[in-house]
């Protein structure tokens, strides 16, 4: 969140259940945690988002982490990939 936004000037607000996050497993929050790096990663350099969020939340029988941006979308990307190949860019 606070380090995203530092470093890459993109507001991330983070909201993650204190309770939730505490019964994870140690492997699991790590999993977890790779997952959202990675979701972030991809949405800033691939489809150029200027904010995202991350939300940890769920219940006793299951997890949800949700990863949502304003990047541009796969279909866009794919115009403007193709309008590129179309001026040789």
């Amino acid at each position: 969140g606070e380090e995203c936004e530092r470093r890459d000037g993109v507001e991330c607000p983070v909201r993650a259940d204190p309770e939730i996050a505490r019964r994870l497993p140690d492997a699991q929050a790590y999993q977890l945690f790779r997952i959202a790096q990675e979701a972030v990663a991809c949405a800033l350099r691939q489809a150029g988002a200027r904010r995202l969020s991350i939300v940890l939340d769920g219940d006793a029988e299951q997890v949800r982490l949700r990863v949502a941006d304003d990047g541009r979308t796969p279909a866009e990307l794919e115009r403007v990939a193709q309008v590129r190949r179309l001026i040789g860019y």
